[in-house]
């Protein structure tokens, strides 16, 4: 079954997240910064989620936002203590990621793209990968964003992780450019709908 994400969800998601996500910057912040980014994305009117569930058990997710841009800044603002803590808590722990942080903040400067709307993270627990369940989530992401009047969104994917690369690319996504963050390329893909 899948469904609307809902702030309860943000725990389960955040877990998920981080397994499947292991080596992206935001894992590398904490349970507590990604749930904390979760609750914020829910709150804002132009972003969602929706999660797929089995037994009652969220087993994948996938978020998007109509405009990305807008979204990091509604989420510093409306959640800017809790975020702060448990960032300035990783910081300590991993002060090698102060440089990953400024990066974050460059992100839609780096993402050459007229698509303001983004799928922003998908993710399923590995034990239930390769059974479509990414396919069904994207596609109600797209119905989503149709009925908001949509006509293109973007997503970037680590060029590294190929099974991703080619996941967007079987179900249309066109590859633009592939640029540098974090310390690794990652591939800009569009899909107009």
């Amino acid at each position: 079954m899948i469904r609307l994400m809902g702030e309860k969800d943000c725990v389960e998601v955040s877990r998920i997240h981080k397994e499947a996500l292991e080596g992206d910057y935001l894992p590398t912040l904490g349970l507590n910064v990604l749930k904390t980014i979760y609750k914020g994305l829910l709150k804002d009117k132009e972003s969602f989620g929706y999660v797929a569930e089995e037994n009652g058990k969220v087993i994948g997710f996938v978020t998007g936002s109509e405009n990305t841009k807008n979204l990091f800044k509604k989420v510093i603002k409306q959640e800017f203590t809790p975020l702060s803590y448990y960032t300035l808590l990783a910081l300590i722990k991993k002060p090698c990621l102060i440089k990953n942080l400024i990066q974050t903040f460059q992100y839609n400067e780096k993402v050459k793209t007229d698509a303001n709307a983004e799928l922003i993270s998908i993710a399923i627990k590995e034990e239930h990968r390769g059974k479509d369940l990414g396919k069904s989530l994207t596609k109600i992401l797209i119905n989503d964003f149709k009925k908001r009047n949509i006509n293109k969104i973007k997503v970037t994917v680590n060029k590294s992780n190929i099974g991703a690369n080619k996941f967007y690319q079987r179900i249309g996504f066109k590859h633009i450019e592939t640029f540098k963050i974090y310390g690794k390329e990652m591939n800009l893909y569009t899909l107009g709908i």
